[in-house]
């Protein structure tokens, strides 16, 4: 169960570090290794009227970062799925301000969720030892 757990971990934390910086058809393209300004400057869109979504929740989560509420290019209060920038702040504040923060935490959530999906099965299914010592069944 937990090499489940692990598998899918690394599995979404290879996927997220690497999902940003192959996408952006650009000379811009961001890296893991920026962070704070350089991470946000690294975005293709950044201060454009055509801001991709990705691009304005990071806007949000420095703004909620440096001020508890996260805030659009114009500085209005954000308001396009604001859990999603609080989201990305508090992984942020966990890892600074860069990509990888992120991947280490969506990547965290992802192997937690496939362990709780494994005991859950586990569970249902009413076999509470471990995979290995399970008894076959004959038929």
């Amino acid at each position: 169960m937990v090499a489940l757990a692990l598998v899918t971990f690394v599995a979404h934390l290879v996927f997220g570090a690497t999902y940003l910086t192959k996408t952006w058809a650009s000379d811009r393209r961001p890296s893991l290794g920026l962070t704070a300004r350089n991470h946000l400057r690294s975005l293709p869109d950044l201060d454009t009227d055509n801001e991709l979504d990705s691009t304005s929740y990071n806007r949000a989560a420095v703004t909620a970062l440096n001020t508890g509420v996260p805030r659009s290019r114009e500085g209005i209060l954000f308001l396009r799925a604001p859990v999603s920038a609080y989201f990305v702040a508090a992984s942020y504040a966990l890892g600074g301000v860069c990509q990888l923060s992120i991947s280490v935490v969506q990547a965290a959530l992802s192997g937690l969720t496939g362990l709780l999906f494994g005991l859950a099965a586990r569970r249902i299914s009413g076999n509470h030892r471990p995979l290995a010592h399970a008894k076959r069944s004959s038929v």
